[in-house]
């Protein structure tokens, strides 16, 4: 008979017989006497926590910890987590594509969700000791090019662009990660519905400057959905790629990166490039080296097998997508309850892009669209 673990809500509802049920199921060998529930995080979709069994015994390749990651338990954020399918997006992800796709990603051991899309478990490979990075005090030049590389890896091994032929058979099989490009009226609808919300809460904090340029780029939100959603270079995204869902370290004497929080289901590079880049940097550091590391994108494109995509238009479709992550924190505003932290970190997320808007030949080509 196949085992199957109670689906629990939270992570007071771990106790070794669940982990046990959870072990038997995945198919590892070990039976826990007690575990210990460590607090890792707890994010605005999601919430997680570090285990650390205490066998009774186990074989040689059971791991010494474990990752597991759970819905919210915040009302609103859950039920939008549903409704936008985050997490059996997520879910698919590692049962699906992790495996088929060149970039680092933690081992997914255990998965269930219940059938209104509103709970769910991941238990996954503990990455220690990779560390998350402050998105506040952002990544440096060193973690910033492993970024670019690795997810231009993520991207070729996914890539469906204009001649293509060997690249995009990872998402093949995959029919959950097309979005209808007939729902490009309904996300800039939804997105300027965001803005009066938006300016109420952080308008004290965004340069007037800043806040004249959202509003010309409101009069693009359409053209600009069209272009995502249209887009020849369909490759799949992560869809939030920034500092604080990029876990960096050492491994075996090399730096090393790992990439988590996988449920988003776009398709096209820029978006990842432009919320990394355009949130993640400090503003002077990605001013200095932004065409640096676009390069380095490129280059890793190239290697890895896409010939129909040139660095201009690379360079391009990052400007033209540094309007994503303005669109990420408008659709945090209406679905997700902020603390302090996130006050500050969707604030200067806003800005930064702003920033690396105005500093850049993004509006011109935004405004072309």
């Amino acid at each position: 008979m196949t085992v199957k673990a109670e689906l629990i809500a939270n992570p007071k509802q771990v106790t070794s017989d669940w982990l046990n049920d959870v072990l038997a199921a995945s198919g590892i060998q070990a039976t826990a006497r007690r575990v210990d529930v460590q607090p890792v995080t707890t994010g605005y979709f999601g919430n997680s926590c570090r285990l650390v069994p205490s066998y009774r015994f186990r074989d040689a390749e059971t791991p010494e910890s474990f990752f597991l990651k759970m819905a919210t338990e915040h009302e609103a954020a859950r039920q939008t987590a549903a409704q936008q399918a985050m997490y059996r997006n997520e879910i698919r992800f590692y049962q699906q594509l992790a495996h088929r796709v060149n970039i680092s990603t933690p081992h997914c051991y255990y998965a269930d969700i219940s059938d209104d899309d509103s709970m769910y478990v991941l238990l996954l490979e503990d990455l220690a000791p990779l560390k998350q990075v402050d998105q506040l005090q952002g990544c440096n030049l060193s973690q910033s090019r492993l970024a670019v590389q690795e997810v231009a890896g993520l991207h070729a091994s996914t890539w469906r662009g204009k001649g293509s032929t060997r690249q995009g058979k990872a998402i093949d099989a995959c029919d959950w990660v097309q979005v209808p490009l007939a729902l490009a009226s309904s996300f800039a609808e939804a997105m300027t519905a965001c803005v009066p919300a938006f300016l109420e809460r952080y308008g004290a904090g965004v340069p007037a400057s800043h806040v004249e340029l959202l509003h010309r780029i409101l009069d693009k939100e359409q053209a600009y959905w069209n272009y995502v959603l249209g887009c020849n270079n369909r490759a799949y995204t992560h869809g939030d790629y920034r500092a604080d869902n990029l876990l960096f370290g050492e491994r075996n004497g090399s730096q090393a990166m790992a990439a988590v929080d996988w449920n988003g289901k776009l398709l096209g590079s820029g978006i990842d490039l432009a919320h990394f880049l355009g949130t993640s940097l400090r503003p002077t550091l990605r001013k200095k080296h932004e065409i640096e590391l676009l390069r380095h994108y490129h280059r890793t494109l190239v290697a890895q097998g896409v010939s129909d995509f040139s660095l201009t238009e690379c360079i391009q479709d990052y400007y033209r997508s540094l309007v994503y992550p303005i669109n990420v924190v408008l659709f945090a505003t209406a679905s997700v309850k902020e603390n302090d932290r996130g006050h500050q970190l969707f604030t200067l997320m806003f800005n930064n892009a702003c920033r690396a808007i105005r500093e850049t030949d993004a509006l011109d080509l935004i405004e072309s669209l």
